[in-house]
C-alpha cells in the first residue's frame, strides 16, 4: 500500500546469503504485476458474471468440448427437461432427448452441420413428456458446442387452443341462418359466411376481389348503407338488397363494431 492509499500488487523472489548460519545480505527481485492482477481480478469477475447468466438465464443451455464430449448444462435445462448430468453422462443427451431412431438422426444432421438460426423440436423429458423447443447451435473460439433452446410448449398448446376454438366458430359462423359480414372501417367487406354466400350467389373468393357492398346495394342506398356501417351504433336499419341474379330481397340490419 503506498503513502496516497493505492494498492500496489508486487511479485518477489530473493536469496539470503549465510555466513555460519547468520544472514549477511539478501538479493531478489521485486516485480510490479499490479496490472496483470487487475486483469485476472477481472477475468475472475466476469466468469462469476457468466456464472450466474448460465445458472439463472431462463433457457435451456447444454456444452460439448469439439470431440462432442459432454461438459455441462445449466440448471434450468434439468428443471425443464428433468434429465441430470448424471444421466447425461451415462447415456447420450439425444438419445434421451429423442428416443425416436429416425427422429434423433435427423436432430444429428442439424447439429453435424451446424445449420443457422432456430429450429423447433419435439424433445421428451424424463419424465416421458413430449415438449416443443426452439434450439440453435453455436461454436465458441476454442471449438466449444453450445446448444441454446427456449421452451414454447405453452405457447404450441395456446396456438392450438386458439386454432380449435377459431374452427369451432367458424362453423357457427357459417351455419347460422342470418346474413353476416365482416367489413371494415371504410365499408370493405372481407369475409362473408355461408348464408350470405347463398342468398346473395357471390363467393368468400368473389367477396375480396369485388366491392360486394355497391354490388348489393340499389345505388339510392349505397351512401345511406357506408354511413350506417360508419356509425356501427348498434341501431337496426330496412334496406332492399340485390342479389346476383337480381332478385330484389328485404333485409334488415345491425352493425357493431368488434
Amino acid at each position: 500500500i503506498l503513502p496516497d492509499g493505492e494498492i500496489r500488487w508486487m511479485w518477489t523472489r530473493g536469496e539470503a546469503f549465510r555466513i555460519d548460519d547468520t544472514v549477511e545480505r539478501v538479493t531478489g527481485v521485486t516485480i510490479d504485476i499490479s496490472e496483470s492482477k487487475e486483469l485476472e481480478l477481472e477475468l475472475d469477475r466476469e466468469k462469476e458474471r457468466l456464472q450466474k447468466l448460465f445458472e439463472r438465464i431462463p433457457v435451456l443451455i447444454n456444452v460439448y468440448d469439439e470431440d462432442r464430449n459432454f461438459i455441462t448444462i445449466n440448471k434450468y435445462h434439468e428443471q425443464v427437461l428433468g434429465w441430470t448430468e448424471d444421466d447425461i453422462k451415462e447415456n447420450s443427451l439425444l438419445e434421451l432427448c429423442y428416443p425416436d431412431p429416425e427422429y434423433r438422426a435427423e436432430v444429428l444432421d442439424d447439429i453435424l452441420n451446424l445449420n443457422k438460426g432456430w429450429k423447433e423440436y419435439r424433445v421428451v423429458t424424463k419424465d416421458g413428456d413430449e415438449r416443443y423447443q426452439m434450439w440453435t447451435n453455436i461454436v465458441l473460439s476454442d471449438s466449444t458446442f453450445v446448444g441454446v433452446g427456449y421452451d414454447i410448449t405453452e405457447q404450441k398448446i395456446l396456438e392450438e387452443q386458439i386454432k380449435r376454438e377459431r374452427k369451432e366458430l367458424e362453423v357457427i359462423f357459417d351455419n347460422m341462418p342470418v346474413l353476416i359480414n365482416i367489413h371494415d372501417k371504410h365499408a370493405s367487406i372481407g369475409q362473408i359466411n355461408k348464408y350470405f354466400a347463398e342468398k346473395f350467389g357471390y363467393s368468400k373468393e368473389a367477396v375480396r376481389e369485388k366491392n360486394v357492398l355497391k354490388l348489393i346495394t340499389q345505388e339510392k342506398d349505397f351512401e345511406l348503407a357506408k354511413q350506417q356501417i360508419a356509425k356501427s351504433d348498434g341501431s337496426w336499419v330496412d334496406f332492399d338488397l340485390v342479389t346476383k341474379s337480381g332478385e330484389i330481397i328485404s333485409t334488415t340490419w345491425i352493425n357493431v363494431t368488434i
